[in-house]
């Protein structure tokens, strides 16, 4: 089964990571972070 990127923060996983996890929990914070600066610049102009 794949998981969607949605899933991970909704789960707390006792396993440790796959590489192909790691990858798409990363690329999920990565995304959050730039939207939150969006948010921020929106605010200060």
């Amino acid at each position: 089964m794949k998981k969607k990127i949605e899933d991970f923060h909704l789960v707390v996983m006792p396993a440790p990571l796959t590489p192909e996890e790691q990858k798409l929990i990363s690329e999920y914070i990565r995304q959050d972070k730039e939207k939150r600066k969006k948010k921020h610049t929106r605010k200060a102009a």
